[in-house]
């Protein structure tokens, strides 16, 4: 393995290192008032990289110098590439999503990417909102059969943007996109307005099945129009 790059970031105390990987900890009250965040982001990624047999830690940290973390990967991981485009090779074919428009409300660019990337695979036509305002603006246009929205968004996050649009009578299905396990997030979800959940990173196929159950179209449907 090559040099590290140097430290970026804000840095961290020894204190705040112990705790770092822990799901909803961020380094200090200040840090959260000030960046945001639900302090999933390092827990879910190490999760991730685990599961594929690496791990992520931090090598060094220093105060208002920043951080320096190692990701590694085992090679085999390269063969994984296939199984992505054998995924998406078939949700081409199948395209169970054919005709039906989705609001993809998210913040992060990274989970934009990819989401758009396998919905437009299976035949939707997704559209981009950056925050909760955005969310609930482009939903009362009543352009899209269903909206895919991510409960922590600046400015104004999943539960709100959720409960003014339901204020204001929208009647579309809303799924609400988690990064939370906890059932209590999830129980809050529906009772702002969404009509169901799903984890993150989500299951495609579930998330297909989902958005076809609550759009009341499936594949053959779809195709006779």
């Amino acid at each position: 393995m090559g040099e590290c790059l140097d430290a970026s970031g804000i840095g961290l105390t020894q204190k705040q290192a112990v705790k770092l990987f822990q799901p909803f900890t961020q380094g200090d009250t200040y840090t959260n008032r000030r960046f945001g965040g639900s302090g999933l982001g390092l827990a879910l990624s190490r999760q991730l990289a685990r599961l594929l047999g690496g791990n992520i830690v931090l090598l060094k940290s220093e105060i208002e110098k920043g951080s320096v973390f190692e990701i590694t990967l085992p090679l085999e991981i390269v063969k994984q590439n296939n199984v992505v485009e054998n995924t998406l090779q078939k949700t081409r074919m199948e395209r169970p999503l054919e005709g039906i428009s989705i609001l993809l409300a998210e913040d992060v660019k990274e989970i934009q990417l990819l989401m758009t990337k396998y919905l437009s695979a299976a035949g939707a036509v997704v559209e981009l909102a950056d925050d909760g305002h955005e969310a609930i603006k482009k939903s009362l246009m009543n352009l899209h059969d269903i909206v895919l929205m991510d409960l922590q968004m600046p400015n104004l996050n999943g539960y709100e943007a959720t409960s003014k649009l339901r204020e204001r009578s929208f009647e579309k299905p809303i799924i609400a996109l988690t990064a939370s396990s906890l059932k209590e997030d999830m129980l809050l979800a529906l009772s702002s307005g969404c009509n169901d959940y799903i984890a993150k990173p989500a299951n495609i196929d579930m998330l297909v099945a989902m958005i076809q159950r609550l759009t009341n179209k499936n594949h053959s449907a779809a195709t006779t129009h």
